[in-house]
């Protein structure tokens, strides 16, 4: 037997052969939108009335005191926690009183104008909670088409 046969062979097998091709990996990365909100602990806010202008959705740590941070510091226009989430707007950082409190609940504000003593871009920090207000009427409520109009728009 010639081993340059043998080593011919299989080099030329192996050059033959067709070589692996990658599986393509996908990443699917969903967006959360208003209208597939409904997490305990979830919050959605954004900068303009009418919940528009920069959004900002995430699930948050319960009985946790968030401190906002630019450019949403002092700077929220329409605020809505996810239904069974109760949150304690705070004008103070830390969670503190002492600028004043005000409680709002799902389905939250459009325009926190006409939310309490007028929360429009004063809320430094917020606390949430599991939970529901005594009564079943939201703070200033709003269409659920006008939420799917929104989340198309995310």
């Amino acid at each position: 037997m010639r081993p340059d046969l043998i080593l011919l062979a299989l080099v030329g097998s192996t050059l033959a052969a067709p070589n692996p091709v990658a599986e393509p990996n996908p990443v699917v990365t969903e967006r959360p939108t208003i209208a597939r909100r409904g997490n305990v602990g979830g919050v959605y806010f954004t900068l303009d009335i009418n919940f528009s202008g920069s959004p900002s959705y995430k699930i948050y740590a319960l009985n946790t005191c968030i401190n906002l941070s630019a450019p949403y510091l002092r700077k929220i226009s329409s605020f809505g926690p996810d239904e069974g989430t109760l949150c304690t707007l705070y004008a103070a950082s830390n969670c503190g009183t002492q600028s004043g409190s005000s409680t709002i609940y799902y389905p939250g504000s459009k325009d926190l104008r006409s939310h309490g003593n007028n929360w429009n871009d004063r809320i430094a920090s917020f606390k949430c909670i599991a939970g529901r207000p005594a009564s079943s009427v939201g703070s200033i409520p709003w269409s659920i088409s006008r939420r799917d109009e929104i989340a198309t728009k995310i």
